[in-house]
C-alpha cells in the first residue's frame, strides 16, 4: 500500500520549473516575446542583452525555444514607392500615370486622364518604422513585416501641420491624417491603398504603393 501511494503522490506532484536564457539574434526581444504569448512559460526580457530568460517545464521551454527559433530570422530590407495621382476627365494636362492606374480601377471610375501629383521613396528594414516626405506639407509614416514572402503594409499619410487649442488655452501643433490603411502585397507588386474624390471639383485622389524586398 505504502509503494502504490508512493506512486500516485509522484504521479501527482507536477515536474520542477527550470530555467533557461534565449539571446535574440536577429529580432528585439519584444517582438519575439509576442510569438509565444500562447505558451504557459513565465517570461522576462532584456533589451540591454537581447535575452529571453523562460522559466517553465521541459515540454514548455521547449515548445517556446522552437517557436522562437523559427521567429528569429534576419529582418528582410524593402523599397517601398507611393504615388499620389489625380483622376479627371479633362482634355488638357498631362496624362502621365495611366499605365500604373489598374484597369479595373479605370473602369469603376469613369476616368480619362491620371497625372503623377508625387511619389515618394522609403526604403529600410522590417519592423522599423520609414518617413514618407511627400509635396504640399504631406506626410506620413510606413511599417512593414514579411509573413511567407508576402509583405504586410501599414500606412499613415498625414496632411499639413495645423495648431489646435489644449485643455490649457495653448496651441499645440496637430498633423491630420488622410489615409490609414494596411495591405499585404507581393514583391514587384503594385496595390491601390485609396481612391476619393477631392473636396473641391470632381476629380479624384489615387494612392498606389509598390512593394520591393531587396
Amino acid at each position: 500500500m505504502r509503494n502504490i501511494l508512493a506512486v500516485v503522490l509522484a504521479l501527482a506532484t507536477p515536474l520542477a520549473a527550470e530555467t533557461t536564457i534565449v539571446k535574440a539574434k536577429n529580432r528585439s526581444v519584444e517582438s519575439l516575446h509576442t510569438t509565444i504569448r500562447g505558451i504557459p512559460v513565465n517570461v522576462s526580457t532584456s533589451r540591454e542583452f537581447n535575452t529571453i530568460t523562460l522559466t517553465g517545464s521541459p515540454e514548455h521551454l521547449k515548445a517556446a525555444e522552437a517557436i522562437i527559433a523559427q521567429n528569429d530570422v534576419p529582418r528582410y530590407q524593402a523599397e517601398f514607392l507611393l504615388r499620389v495621382i489625380e483622376a479627371s476627365s479633362t482634355t488638357q494636362g498631362p496624362n502621365d500615370a495611366a499605365e500604373f492606374v489598374p484597369a479595373e480601377l479605370k473602369s469603376m471610375l469613369k476616368y480619362t486622364r491620371f497625372t503623377l501629383m508625387d511619389s515618394a521613396v522609403a526604403r529600410g528594414m522590417e519592423a522599423e518604422p520609414l518617413r514618407l516626405a511627400l509635396g504640399g506639407n504631406l506626410g506620413g509614416k510606413l511599417n512593414y513585416n514579411v509573413r511567407e514572402s508576402m509583405v504586410e503594409v501599414s500606412v499613415d499619410i498625414t496632411g499639413p501641420p495645423i495648431n489646435v487649442k489644449n485643455n490649457a488655452g495653448n496651441d499645440t501643433t496637430h498633423f491630420p491624417s488622410i489615409l490609414t490603411t494596411t495591405a499585404t502585397v507581393k514583391s514587384g507588386e503594385t496595390v491601390v491603398l485609396g481612391a476619393s474624390k477631392m473636396r473641391s471639383g470632381t476629380n479624384a485622389l489615387i494612392v498606389l504603393l509598390t512593394a520591393r524586398l531587396l
